[in-house]
């Protein structure tokens, strides 16, 4: 199987033939655990939570605060204040979204994601995770969704809201992907061009303070492709670990990375907020595009490899 739940550690296991990616439960909370080179041990969460405590941090009575966690899916309100990957505008005026774990579901295939362009599962190729959180003030549902190629090393995300209340819900930023990760010894690259230059790769090392790459012209482009990898410094065309993501969306897209004071990196994906709002009616549901995800021990190469396979044969 490529997607595992351990009941008793309260952890995702998301595994493809040479990559794993863990996220779990940490007081409700989904926390991101791991992302790299495939492991076979289940680890446990406790080591996700950093063992001392920063100033100017919110700690809730367990001691846990979301700023200095490493979120899976971060939202605006919880203490959080890194860059989110959701904001809305309620209809009281309150902009504070609390998305807490109510249930999930594994199943085989990959579900189409509503008239998206979207990868797609052949022949049982691909097994796909949905976790439901539950905002109990607006009675809204949060589904992360979670797609594993293992096969094909690769794995995608997408989320879906859902309104279940009796209130209109402004949605100004709805992200597909975030990941946090300890540390900032990452360099981004990304694809930039102008006309008969096509995809000039730009490569910079993190600094504290965010770094982002979009388009703001109704569609993806050729000014900036929506793609972006972060690589260790070391990392070459053969070698090196290279963590990407690719939006499979032609209009307007956000991705970037963040790195906070306590030297977290946040990367993200998703459509841009600029100029953006959604009115989700009451009973009406929103599904954001997908983002691919590739880990690469194998250089810049490795990961180029994996997403052409991965196209010319699910896309």
């Amino acid at each position: 199987m490529a997607i595992i739940f351990d009941e008793a550690k309260k952890v995702f296991y998301l595994h493809t033939n040479s990559t794993s990616y863990i996220l779990g439960l940490m007081d409700s909370y989904l926390v991101h655990a791991y992302w790299g080179k495939r492991i076979d041990e289940i680890p446990s969460l406790e080591y996700a939570a950093p063992t001392i405590r920063y100033g100017f941090a919110a700690y809730n009575e367990r001691g846990l605060s979301p700023e200095c966690l490493p979120m899976e899916y971060p939202v605006y309100g919880n203490t959080d204040l890194r860059s989110p990957a959701f904001h809305a505008i309620y209809e009281d005026g309150s902009s504070i979204t609390d998305f807490r774990y109510v249930s999930h579901k594994i199943i085989d295939g990959k579900p189409g994601l509503l008239g998206l362009p979207s990868t797609y599962s052949e022949n049982g190729d691909a097994e796909t995770l949905e976790i439901t959180l539950h905002d109990e003030k607006t009675g809204a549902d949060f589904v992360l969704v979670y797609s594993v190629f293992a096969e094909k090393d690769a794995i995608t995300r997408s989320v879906r809201v859902e309104n279940h209340g009796n209130s209109v819900i402004n949605i100004s930023r709805i992200l597909s992907a975030s990941v946090d990760f300890h540390g900032m010894d990452f360099e981004m690259i990304s694809l930039w061009g102008k006309w008969a230059r096509e995809r000039q790769l730009q490569r910079t090392p993190l600094f504290h303070g965010g770094m982002t790459v979009d388009s703001k012209r109704g569609a993806s482009g050729h000014q900036m492709n929506p793609m972006i990898a972060l690589v260790r410094r070391n990392t070459t065309e053969e070698s090196g670990e290279v963590y990407g993501m690719n939006f499979v969306y032609s209009g307007n897209f956000l991705a970037g990375a963040e790195v906070s004071n306590n030297n977290l990196t946040r990367m993200f994906m998703g459509l841009n907020p600029f100029d953006f709002n959604w009115r989700l009616e009451p009973g009406e549901g929103f599904t954001a595009p997908e983002v691919v995800m590739v880990y690469s021990a194998c250089g810049i190469g490795g990961m180029s490899r994996i997403y052409h396979n991965l196209y010319r044969n699910n896309l």
